[in-house]
């Protein structure tokens, strides 16, 4: 009595094993089985092997984190950004007065300070290019340990790498438009003009007394510089 029967395919290397198009072509496969066979047999393929299936499922983990991952990154760097070019107006505002004493359009010096961050970013994108190279390579190496994986891919998927670098370069132009065409806009008398300071506010500590009153003046302002 015949109780196990193996079934492979005449061209293995018509499906890559792991694409969407093998997967497919198994489930179609199965469906003509058990219209053969009958349906109280129980047909096991790649995708129910138990190594296969805890490898795509660390695989799939994988993925979520690195989408966390290049979001929480991006935030960071729009972050960066923000407030180091912000700093960068605060102290190049009688440059900007002369540039528009000169006759130079708003548009121009806008423009000088966007080229500055684009090029910084481009430069600083294949430094992560190369970073994450090496980052999946670490990763493949650790799964090589438990798996026995095929072989790493030479290519790479470069549309992905242009594509959140377009929105990573359209979400700075942006940012950095609407920040410096505020500075930008005033007339040389007010970017001459020092910046008042911004009005003190009141930490929620300070209006506890009991413990507000026994700090000393070191930790009252170590207090403020955190949490304002």
């Amino acid at each position: 009595m015949i109780n196990d029967i193996y079934i492979s395919l005449s061209d293995r290397t018509l499906f890559n094993n792991f694409s969407i198009n093998y997967e497919n072509y198994i489930k179609n496969l199965k469906i003509e089985l058990k219209n053969e066979l009958g349906d109280n047999v129980e047909i096991l393929s790649l995708f129910e092997n138990y190594g296969l299936y805890s490898l795509n499922s660390y695989a799939e983990k994988v993925s979520t984190i690195g989408i966390i991952f290049v979001v929480f990154f991006l935030l960071i760097t729009l972050l960066v950004v923000f407030s180091t070019m912000s700093r960068l107006f605060e102290e190049e505002r009688a440059q900007i007065a002369c540039l528009k004493t000169l006759g130079y359009s708003n548009f121009t010096i806008v423009q000088k300070y966007i080229w500055f961050v684009v090029i910084g970013i481009v430069l600083g994108s294949f430094f992560a290019y190369n970073t994450g190279l090496l980052l999946t390579k670490m990763l493949y190496n650790g799964f090589n340990l438990q798996y026995h994986m095929p072989k790493m891919p030479k290519q790479v998927n470069i549309f992905n790498y242009f594509t959140m670098l377009g929105i990573l370069l359209f979400s700075i132009v942006i940012l950095m438009y609407i920040t410096s065409i505020k500075e930008v806009n005033k007339n040389p008398v007010q970017l001459l003009t020092p910046k008042a300071p911004k009005k003190g506010k009141k930490v929620l500590l300070e209006k506890i007394p009991f413990v507000w009153n026994r700090l000393s003046f070191k930790y009252k302002s170590t207090v403020r510089n955190v949490f304002l």
